[in-house]
């Protein structure tokens, strides 16, 4: 192979590995330190240090210019809300929101959906070493979040506690992307197979 196929060959790696792993426009972290998150951010998908909980898309962040260090800007987070800022304040009607979601969008198969309480063991916590998260979409679990117990819960009691993301308002619809049919015959997160698989 000559070196100018060896050159083409290199870059066309290159390529390959900058398409699938785009990195941040410069600029993205505005002069006051505030960004949105999005899926070619450096930060996406790491652990906040304040909060305990994941960098997701479309999350607001604020950046300290001295340390670096990354802060989500969500009110329900109470992170970095900085006091008095009008674009900070939470929304009280994301509930009746989620809750006529649910309504007109039950989850396949008939499963009940669970909102997450701010103290659930569920719910990242700062300091957590390993944060339970979604095995759909792999970020932590917020508090007031909409999931799903694992499906094995009601047959097996006791056995799983594991969550899932059902959370449409939130875009959040692992539930259905894990389990397409509704059910499951194998626990998805301990991989064994139920005593009791519930009814088609």
């Amino acid at each position: 192979m000559t070196t100018r196929h060896v050159d083409e060959a290199a870059a066309f790696r290159s390529g390959i590995a900058e398409g699938l792993d785009p990195q941040p426009a410069v600029g993205e972290i505005a002069t006051d330190g505030r960004a949105v998150t999005h899926s070619s951010s450096t930060w996406y998908h790491r652990i906040c240090t304040t909060c305990g909980n994941s960098f997701r898309r479309g999350d607001a962040v604020i950046r300290n210019a001295a340390t670096g260090q990354l802060r989500h800007l969500d009110p329900a987070l109470r992170c970095a809300v900085l006091d008095g800022d009008p674009e900070l304040r939470a929304d009280p009607d994301s509930a009746a929101f989620s809750a006529g979601l649910l309504a007109e969008f039950p989850a396949h198969g008939g499963v009940p959906v669970t909102r997450l309480a701010p103290d659930a063991w569920q719910v990242a916590r700062p300091g957590d070493i390993r944060p339970p998260v979604c095995q759909g979409c792999g970020h932590t679990f917020r508090g007031r979040e909409s999931v799903v117990i694992c499906p094995c819960h009601p047959f097996e009691p006791g056995e799983c506690r594991a969550a899932i993301h059902r959370d449409p308002g939130a875009g959040l619809l692992c539930w259905e992307q894990t389990a397409p049919a509704g059910r499951v015959e194998v626990c998805p997160w301990r991989l064994v197979r139920l005593s009791r698989v519930p009814p088609r």
